[in-house]
This record gives structure tokens, sequence and C-alpha cells, in this order.
């Protein structure tokens, strides 16, 4: 899906990647084994890093449905801040 060489996750990440996937290849979101991907626990749009205390072995499928929930709701975060208020000014004159 992503790739292993990704130069938007840094310098060492296919390393990284192989040392999270060696240590266990049980998707932690369905809990069946072969995962093939990693993810991030916090997502780096919040501030996750690519440390191995942040990251965890996942399936595409699983990977991918993840991330588009995650997408979804900072999308809706997102929105809610450009909202307009709903209440007049009070200095405006009905």
């Amino acid at each position: 899906m992503w790739g292993n060489d990704r130069p938007s996750m840094g310098r060492g990440w296919d390393k990284t990647r192989r040392k999270v996937l060696r240590n266990s290849s049980t998707c932690y979101v369905c809990g069946q084994p072969g995962a093939d991907e990693v993810d991030h626990i916090i997502p780096r749009f919040r501030g996750g890093s690519d440390s191995i205390e942040n990251l965890r072995p996942v399936h595409v499928n699983c990977h991918a449905r993840k991330s588009a929930a995650e997408g979804h709701a900072r999308r809706a975060e997102l929105r809610k801040l450009q909202s307009r208020p709903s209440d007049r000014h009070p200095g405006r004159a009905l």
C-alpha cells in the first residue's frame, strides 16, 4: 500500500519497519497473524513519532480501515474548527 521506502518517513524507516515486523507478525487491530505493514499508534499528525514504542504490526486491510477512520475524524475536527459561530455578534444592530 504505502511502500517501504517513503521519503516522508525519514531515514531508517525500512530498518525500523523490519524490526517491528520481526518482533511480531500479529496484527494489533484484528489479532490475527500475518501482519505485513507497520502503523503508528499515535498518528504522526498528532505528534506521534517513528519510535519502536509507537509502532505496531498491522494487516494492509486493517491499516486502511484504521487510517480511513482517523482521516474522517481529523477532517471532522478541522471542519468544526473552521465553522462559524451560530450566534449573532452582540454589537450588531437588529
